[in-house]
């Protein structure tokens, strides 16, 4: 379900980023989902949630992203699109894996320079050693992983009759984020 890989602390799993972005980024991010990973392998997929968007894939590369809606904390969706003009300097906190935050670097390269995402702190500093990004255990043992998450998460639905978390029925259903997503 989730990737194991390693994280800067040695131990299995890939610890969790907590950075922040434009929403220029952003919609570059979404751009990638649209047209740049399709174009290489569908091994590239992103899953994204507190977010949907809207994707002309008639457009030109690195146009296809037509509206971002964001999501509030009631789970409803703004009905105004996100301003994604470099106007817009606004932060917005993002959590990723280590994985994608180091092929936020490649991007660049991989798009001679068209596409560019720079992770940064909550003061809006770009993150040179995403290191400085990793979330830290509750217990101050380590690094957030992404797998000790995902189970965290699970653990807080109650146990149904197999005795394991019932998950809600909301996400047994496409959320309608994503365009490309499969079914």
């Amino acid at each position: 379900i989730v990737p194991l890989g390693l994280g800067h602390d040695g131990t299995v799993g890939y610890p969790i980023l907590s950075l922040y972005l434009t929403a220029t980024e952003i919609k570059v991010a979404l751009e990638v989902i649209c047209g740049v990973a399709p174009a290489f392998s569908d091994m590239f997929y992103l899953q994204v949630s507190g977010l949907r968007f809207e994707c002309d894939f008639d457009a030109g590369l690195f146009e296809m992203v037509t509206a971002v809606y964001l999501m509030d904390e009631d789970g409803k969706y703004s009905k105004t699109p996100l301003d994604v003009s470099a106007s817009n300097t606004k932060l917005y906190h993002v959590a990723t894996n280590l994985y994608i935050g180091e092929m936020l670097s490649v991007l660049k390269s991989m798009t001679g320079g068209l596409l560019a995402i720079e992770p940064k702190n909550a003061e809006g500093d770009i993150a040179e050693d995403l290191s400085t990004l990793i979330i830290p255990r509750k217990d101050g043992k380590g690094e957030l992983k992404l797998w000790q998450a995902l189970y965290e998460y699970l653990a807080h639905f109650e146990a149904g009759e197999s005795g394991l978390p019932e998950v809600p029925q909301s996400y047994k259903t496409p959320q309608g984020r994503n365009p490309i997503a499969p079914d």
